[in-house]
This record gives C-alpha cells, structure tokens and sequence, in this order.
C-alpha cells in the first residue's frame, strides 16, 4: 500500500481549518435570539431611559415569541411570570404564568436569581446569563440524564418600566442548545451585569473611597436673636351666671294637730269670690 497522501488527503487537510466545530456554531446561534430582543428594547429607549412595558409590541418580537416572557417585581429580589412563550412553557412542563422565577432554578441558586432580579430592577441594569440544565431529581431526569448529559442554556433580562413609571417589569428572553427534559432545574454557571447606562458593573468587593473631611474649627455660638415670645395673660374667672328665674321650692302640706290626715290645700273652680243670698222665707202653718 502507497503512504503517500492522495489528492483528496490533501484537500481534505486544506479544509480542516476552515471547519467550525459544531459547539461553537451552536453557542453563536443561540445568542442570536438575545442580540435580537436586546436590539429590540434599544430602540424603544428614549433619551437613554428604560422603556415601558406598554410600549413592547408582540409584532417586534414575532420570530422570538415562542421563547420571550415578561416578568413582574412582587417583591425585593423577586418576581413573577406574566406572559411566558409557548416553547418555554412546554420545557418547563407547567403553566408558568404566576409563578416566580425561581420555580425553574435549583434550591442552591435561588440566592443568585434573587440578587441578579434586584439589579436588574433597582440599578437598572441588563443581565445575561450562562446557564446548565441538568435533569430533575426525579426517576425520569435520572434516566435522562445518563443518555443527554447537561443541556446549555443563555439568557437575557432587561427592565422595564410599569404603567406608573416604576421600573417593576422585566422583559427576557431563554434559548437551549437542544430540547431539555422537563421539569426545568437550572442552574447558573456565568452572569454579566451592564448597567442602562452602557458602564460594566465593577467586579470585586472593594469598598468606595470616601473623601477626607477638614476638621470643624470651633467658633464663638452666635447669639439667638429670636425674640422672645410675649406672655399671654390668663384669662379672668368669670362669675357664675345667675338664673333668670328662682323655680320656688316645693311645699308640701302641713300636718294639722288633731287631724288624722294631713290638710290639703282648699282649690277653688275660679279664681274669684261668689256671693250667694236668698230671700226665700219660710212659711208656718
């Protein structure tokens, strides 16, 4: 047998640096999706502000609909589904609206979901993050796992303002490398926080400087010029109102000696005299 290369090792060789590995081209194809909503919700800034939920048109995002939702701050550090896409549904493997968001992470990255939605709503800023789907801990995600491994995920949170003004919704949008089994357990691998601004979050935990102060140099106290209030004297007492008529006591009736009952006041029909006379004469037979 010849050892020598043939004309098709020689192309052969001249091709292999010009393949991409299919990793790489899967990683690019599925930050797509976050280029496309992120471009989205730029142009819906005005003046460099967070745009609002209202002004978010299910006809910009036709093509991505399927993976976008909308969350909403209940709380610090949290925040509830409102509209989810069909294929995040269907890969979650329930309903989603009203649940939070941590309903789809591990227990052990729930503290990390909970810090990344308070900067995205109180600094603001946008987050994108690396995620690893590995099965649920249940007999399914077991069998399943010893056959697809952990399936890769990225995603893309970006805030928005509520119809009162207040940064309290969230627009993202979560794309998979291939089809996860359900009941989702995400958990987070890298995160990127940039601030609405367009400045990068600085890393590290060093605390702000703090400007020197110049000590207080003591003065003489300044004389209080207020003038003192005026004494209001207190009012007079006031004698004591005389009724405009004295009621007279009651009289009750006075026991006459003698008598066994006591003697009632004599109560006349009129109150004038009557003189009687008769001139009637009496006869004798």
């Amino acid at each position: 047998m010849s050892k020598h290369p043939t004309e098709r090792d020689t192309h052969a060789d001249a091709m292999a640096g010009k393949v991409v590995p299919l990793f790489r081209a899967g990683k690019r194809r599925n930050l797509t999706p976050l280029r496309q909503v992120e471009a989205y919700w730029t142009a819906l800034r005005e003046d460099g502000d967070v745009p609002r939920r209202a002004e978010v048109s299910p006809r910009g995002l036709s093509n991505l609909l399927p993976d976008t939702f909308i969350l909403e701050r209940i709380a610090r550090g949290e925040a509830r589904f409102r509209i989810a896409g069909s294929r995040t549904t269907e890969y979650a493997g329930t309903e989603l609206r009203g649940m939070p968001l941590t309903a789809l992470f591990s227990s052990a990255a729930r503290r990390q979901v909970s810090a990344v939605l308070e900067e995205v709503f109180s600094a603001p800023a946008v987050v994108e993050l690396h995620l690893t789907c590995r099965p649920a801990a249940t007999l399914r995600g077991k069998l399943a796992a010893s056959f697809s491994g952990t399936v890769e995920a990225h995603a893309i949170l970006l805030p928005l303002r509520s119809d009162t003004g207040e940064i309290a919704r969230c627009m993202g949008v979560i794309v998979f490398d291939r089809k996860p089994v359900s009941p989702l357990c995400l958990d987070i691998d890298t995160v990127s926080i940039r601030s609405v601004a367009g400045q990068p979050r600085a890393e590290g935990n060093a605390e702000p400087e703090i400007a020197e102060q110049d000590e207080p140099v003591a003065t003489a106290p300044e004389p209080d010029l207020t003038p003192e209030p005026t004494p209001v004297p207190a009012p007079e007492p006031t004698a004591a109102k005389r009724p405009l008529f004295k009621r007279p006591a009651k009289r009750w009736p006075v026991p006459v000696a003698g008598m066994a009952e006591t003697q009632e006041p004599f109560k006349g029909p009129g109150g004038h005299l009557r003189l009687v006379c008769s001139n009637d004469t009496l006869e004798t037979s």
